[in-house]
This record gives structure tokens, sequence and C-alpha cells, in this order.
């Protein structure tokens, strides 16, 4: 790749990562957005659960655990702190967490593909007139490699970076304030 592919590439990624700090349910308290967020998710599954097929609810469950490690962490990084006011039920922040569900299910298979790509198994074309990047298998050989070992190989580097970013926040009570955790003794 070349160097003007490789700037097109990085700010392309930062572009969308700063997207996920702009929806509007983000500008809510915090209960308020994880409540609605967590009912966005069950009424995909609800709805998942009348389909015929039962692949439809494996896949509800992907979105919802794939979906969480982003909004959790950006719902404590951009949501105003708590207040004492209840949490109701409001279908326009309901609609705004179904928008950013969809949002976040889809950056992350564009992550992985990146993350593919790093190890060697995408090679990336880019099209800077028409704003375009284009993933395509590296070479043959990759096309035919085990995708279990390759999700494997992806996904414990997530699994690793979830739980280093666990460990360094407690959360205080159902919904509350994240603070930062002694580190555990090693």
């Amino acid at each position: 790749m070349d160097d003007v592919a490789r700037e097109f590439v990085t700010k392309a990624r930062q572009a969308i990562a700063e997207n996920v700090k702009q929806p509007e349910i983000f500008k809510r308290i915090r209960s308020y957005a994880l409540y609605h967020y967590v009912a966005a998710l069950e009424g995909r599954a609800v709805r998942a659960s009348l389909e015929e097929s039962l692949g439809a609810g494996y896949a509800e469950h992907r979105v919802a655990v794939e979906t969480s490690a982003k909004v959790l962490r950006a719902a404590y990084a951009h949501c105003p702190e708590d207040d004492e006011t209840p949490v109701r039920f409001s279908l326009h922040a309901y609609k705004e967490a179904e928008a950013l569900i969809e949002y976040v299910a889809k950056l992350d298979t564009i992550e992985y593909a990146f993350e593919l790509s790093e190890k060697g198994h995408f090679h990336i074309d880019v099209d800077t007139r028409n704003s375009r990047i284009k993933f395509q298998y590296a070479d043959s050989k990759a096309d035919k490699a085990d995708p279990l070992q390759v999700a494997c190989e992806v996904s414990d580097d997530r699994v690793r970076s979830f739980r280093k970013w666990c460990c360094r926040w407690r959360l205080d009570r159902p919904f509350g304030v994240l603070t930062p955790s002694p580190r555990p003794e090693t």
C-alpha cells in the first residue's frame, strides 16, 4: 500500500471511530442510554425468535456481544453522569439505540477486515476518487485458510483488550460510575 492509500485508510479509520461518539443516545444520561440500548437488544432478540430460522437468534446474540464492547465503553466515556431522574421508556430513545446497534454491528465487520489485513489475510485497495476501500484476499491460499483460526487470532486480541479495559475499571453501582480500580497483583 502506498503512502496516499495508507493516509486515506488512517483517516477513514479515525472518522469511523469518531462517529461512534456522535449518536444522540450518548447525549442522554448514562442509565437512560444503557436502559434503551438493552431494550433495543431485547427487541431484536424477540423479533429474531419469531423468525423460522434458528440462526437468527444466534446472529442477534452475536450482535449483542460484539456491539456491547464498543457501546458500553462509549456510554461510560461520553454520556453525562446519572442524576436522580427515574428512567422511563422513550420510543425515540429506543430508535436511537436501535440505530446505534446497526451502526456498531456494521463497524465491527469493517474493523474485523482491517485487523485481518494487518495480519496479511487481506489486501486493501483504495479508490480515493470515489472514497472507497476494498478488501481482497491477499492470495488464493488466504481464501482457503481456516476461517476459525483467523477468527480466533482476531478474537483473542479483542478479548485481551476488553479484559485489560475491564481490569482498569470497576462498576460502583448498576449503570453507575466507572472508577479506576486498583491493579490486580500479579
